[in-house]
């Protein structure tokens, strides 16, 4: 454990009345200052209230409670850093003499707001400012943060009810705002937060999407098991984080009530047109706009026209459908796991599952708990990290202390915010550490020695299967897969791991390359997306009839901050090149983030009485040359790369700077970049 400083009495607002002689009582009233109302139908006993403070983020519950309160003791707390996760992140934790008193503070204020204020009170609700705020994160990490991750920070905190919003500065008039229509291209996570905040400025908007509801790639990601490998109290925007989880990770079919949830409550959904698939999309220059090609189900088309697009089909919109010689011939069932065939039984049958990414991994345990038998075919192995409470229900005392202690919320998500951002370092190779022996560095290396014993104590450290188990390469050169029971389903005598290459597809199954043959009744194809493939497959035509493939031909897809492409004004992609977050907040976080760039630049046109904006390609060449440089120092495309690199051998997909970094650039436009007519 590393060892930290004491804290000295921080400089902070007066963000509550100052402590009286009992610091949870206030003119004899509990202090109440939280953005929402304390919901439970009727007061809970103390031991419930002791067994949801034991479940707690102790760091989270001392800010909420010195924020509430003003508690000097709470203020003057050592911090210390903790490695977690085999060492791949870093957690601020306190003494265990500190966290008991963090505990029996926090019991004295919840009972005392159980018997003073009762269930159903509304609260009042405070917004400290970034100054204010900063200092109380002094107090969480016992650091200094940069001002850049301060800011970050900040916004993660989300003390307002929509940090991220853009507001006008001159509001144009109404004709304006109802001649320029803003298509945005999908209905997940980015194409919804994006239609809130168009919503809320008064923008007329179309959401357009291929499949038949809300929710992304959620929508045909219906596999036995799928889930998200994020908590799910971080996967959700901040806007709206007062839904009720069921799961602490939630399952494909939570996840689309939660995505539809949200645009039904803040009215967007009417403004959605489904299966609808853009199939081309053409700038005409005299007009200033998008002219664009809708594909029906039926095969008709469906013409549109768009002052500007913003691209949020996401980086898994593309299934990775591999092409085996034979597979015509197969007698039996096969799908991709998009694909899934829900009225086929696949129980008591025989059973191959090719591909050990998320989706393989996740899907095989499941799988196998009902199979006659089941072949998992292996090309790579894969980095698999365990997670406590993986398929764990919310527990109801969570719940309770989400909704009735003021502000933990607030820093609850801030902890999830802060341990994301020391997860870079472990990316980064130590030439020094390499030179002496090392694989990467000393994180990274340890990551992957307990990594490593992981999988001796799921399957047994002589087990043949170590061997085929554990990665040649780096953790984190690929994605970490979660967990799912995948080590111990390998154990099971009806399951066989299977690391010979796949010759070809026969009537009956599998034959690989050592001659042997085995009979299959489905084929379950977990092979993952295409990411690198970007707008696939619409047919973008910029400025002087360039197309989008001829601008990418010569290493793969790029653009300007993940966000805009020279030559194609007005276009705005979410999630887009080189986009993936290296860190800190949660794919929702981003989505506000980049929203928010794309809108601010359609807020700019309408303001000024502008057409077009178009990244310079001086900015565009410089920015992708940094970006290339800093790629080098990685190790994304090192032995073992994975779909992070593209056809080219070019890392396309992860944002290589810090996301404290990245978001400094992207929390304001800067006009300068653009040529704007």
């Amino acid at each position: 454990m590393a060892s930290a400083a004491a804290l000295t009495e921080p400089e902070l607002p007066e963000l509550t009345a100052p402590p009286a002689e009992n610091h949870y009582l206030k003119d004899n009233k509990p202090v109440a200052v939280n953005g929402a109302t304390k919901n439970s139908s009727a007061p809970v006993s103390d031991e419930f209230i002791k067994d949801a403070i034991n479940i707690a983020t102790i760091n989270s519950l001392r800010l909420a409670l010195y924020q509430t309160t003003g508690d000097p003791e709470l203020a003057n707390m050592k911090v210390s850093k903790e490695p977690i996760r085999g060492g791949a992140m870093l957690d601020y934790v306190l003494s265990k003499e500190d966290e008991e008193i963090v505990k029996a503070k926090a019991l004295e204020f919840l009972k005392l707001q159980e018997t003073h204020n009762g269930p159903n009170t509304p609260v009042e609700f405070s917004q400290p400012s970034l100054e204010d705020s900063s200092k109380l994160m002094k107090v969480f990490t016992g650091e200094d943060l940069k001002p850049r991750e301060l800011q970050l920070g900040h916004e993660e905190l989300a003390f307002e009810p929509f940090p991220r919003e853009v507001k006008w500065t001159k509001k144009p008039s109404a004709d304006a705002l109802k001649n320029f229509h803003v298509v945005v291209v999908g209905a997940g996570i980015n194409g919804i937060s994006t239609a809130v905040s168009l919503q809320r400025l008064g923008i007329n908007y179309t959401v357009i999407d291929r499949q038949a509801d809300t929710g992304g790639t959620w929508v045909v990601n219906t596999y036995p098991e799928a889930r998200v490998d994020t908590l799910g109290f971080s996967f959700q925007y901040k806007f709206e984080r007062d839904y009720k989880w069921k799961e602490m990770f939630p399952g494909a079919s939570e996840l689309r009530k939660y995505l539809d949830h949200v645009a039904t409550k803040f009215g967007v959904k009417p403004q959605f047109k489904f299966n609808r698939e853009l199939v081309a999309a053409t700038w005409d220059e005299p007009s200033s706009s998008w002219q664009l090609t809708l594909k029906l189900p039926d095969g008709t088309t469906e013409p549109m026209t768009a002052n500007a697009i913003v691209s949020c089909g996401g980086l898994f919109a593309t299934p990775n459908v591999p092409q085996f010689p034979g597979s015509d011939s197969f007698t039996g069932r096969i799908f991709h796991t998009t694909a899934w065939d829900h009225s086929f039984d696949y129980r008591n049958k025989r059973i191959a599952v090719i591909g050990n990414g998320s989706s393989g991994a996740q899907l095989m345990p499941g799988l196998a708990r009902d199979a006659k038998s089941l072949a998992m075919y292996q090309r790579t192995a894969q980095w698999i990290a365990p997670y406590d409470g993986y398929r764990a229900a919310v527990p109801a005392h969570m719940d309770w202390m989400l909704d009735h202690m003021p502000y933990y919320r607030n820093w609850y998500g801030f902890a999830a915010y802060i341990r994301g951002m020391q997860l870079p370092p472990l990316q980064v190779e130590d030439p020094a550490w390499v030179a002496a022996g090392g694989f990467v560095n000393a994180r990274n290396d340890g990551m992957r020695k307990g990594l490593t014993e992981y999988i001796k104590s799921q399957v047994g450290a002589d087990s043949p299967l170590v061997p085929k188990l554990t990665p040649t390469f780096a953790p984190l050169v690929r994605r970490l897969v979660v967990d799912n029971g995948y080590y111990k389903a390998l154990t099971q005598p009806n399951v066989e791991l299977v690391t010979e290459t796949i010759e070809r597809f026969t009537p009956n199954g599998i034959l690989t390359k050592d001659g042997k043959e085995r009979s299959f009744d489905l084929i379950v194809l977990g092979s993952g997306f295409k990411p690198t493939e970007y707008l696939h497959p619409c047919a973008y035509t910029g400025r002087a009839a360039v197309t989008l493939s001829k601008t990418w031909a010569k290493d793969g897809a790029r653009s300007y901050l993940g966000l805009t492409i020279p030559g194609y004004p007005n276009l705005f992609t979410l999630y887009g090149p080189n986009h993936q977050p290296r860190g800190g907040p949660s794919l929702h976080s981003w989505s506000e983030i980049w929203g928010r760039y794309a809108i601010s630049c359609i807020v700019y046109m309408l303001e000024e009485g502008k057409k077009s904006m178009e990244v310079k390609q001086s900015v565009y060449d410089e920015y992708n040359a940094r970006l290339d440089e800093e790629n080098s120092k990685l190790i994304w495309e090192k032995e073992g790369r994975g779909y992070f690199v593209n056809a080219w051998g070019r890392q396309g997909v992860n944002m290589p700077w810090t996301a404290d970094v990245y978001h400094e650039w992207v929390a304001k436009v800067n006009v300068g970049d653009y040529v704007v007519t």
